[in-house]
């Protein structure tokens, strides 16, 4: 039996209590979760007119660790079908990652994505994780998402395509359950 807002469309009341009866329709109705994937691209640019990508903090070692130890950054970056910046925008990608090792290159990131076109339009989904920089692939845990997204639960794959000074091209790839 299908619900209404269990899909198909972002819920207009978002209220506790709405909130609290959708959940209760999901456990009455013994509603199973749905598998989708997603594959789109993340642009992030680090100079110029278009940043998208900022440095707001660092420790007092950030600027001479070969790591960028304690380097905090936050971006809000352009979502799209294709590899191409011009292609047709889905979202935006927001959230900061933190450098996390005196060792190795790598950050710690929570990024939430923005979806503002599409079947998924105003939903979001949420990933937490860490990254090496000298891995081909990184994997993040899907960890929620609202809307036609709620409750998701799943693997966010990054690949980068492209990196130079001024900009940056990610594939990511989505596989997760949800409501």
């Amino acid at each position: 039996m299908a619900i209404a807002p269990l899909s198909g469309g972002v819920p207009d009341d978002q209220s506790p209590k709405a909130v609290a009866k959708w959940f209760e329709r999901v456990a009455r109705h013994n509603t199973q979760p749905k598998l989708s994937k997603l594959h789109f691209y993340l642009h992030n640019n680090f100079t110029g007119n278009k940043t998208t990508v900022v440095q707001v903090a660092q420790a007092n070692i950030s600027a001479t660790s070969p790591t960028r130890f304690g380097e905090v950054r936050v971006l809000d970056s352009l979502l799209t079908v294709t590899q191409d910046v011009n292609s047709k925008a889905i979202g935006r990608g927001q959230g900061l990652f933190t450098f996390t090792s005196r060792e190795e290159l790598d950050f710690s990131t929570t990024l939430t994505f923005i979806f503002t076109s599409g079947k998924y339009r105003g939903s979001t989904i949420q990933l937490v994780g860490w990254s090496p920089f000298d891995k081909q692939y990184r994997e993040f845990p899907l960890v929620g998402g609202t809307n036609d997204l709620r409750l998701a639960q799943g693997i966010g794959t990054f690949q980068t395509l492209a990196r130079d000074a001024a900009k940056e091209v990610i594939q990511v790839d989505f596989i997760f359950f949800h409501y």
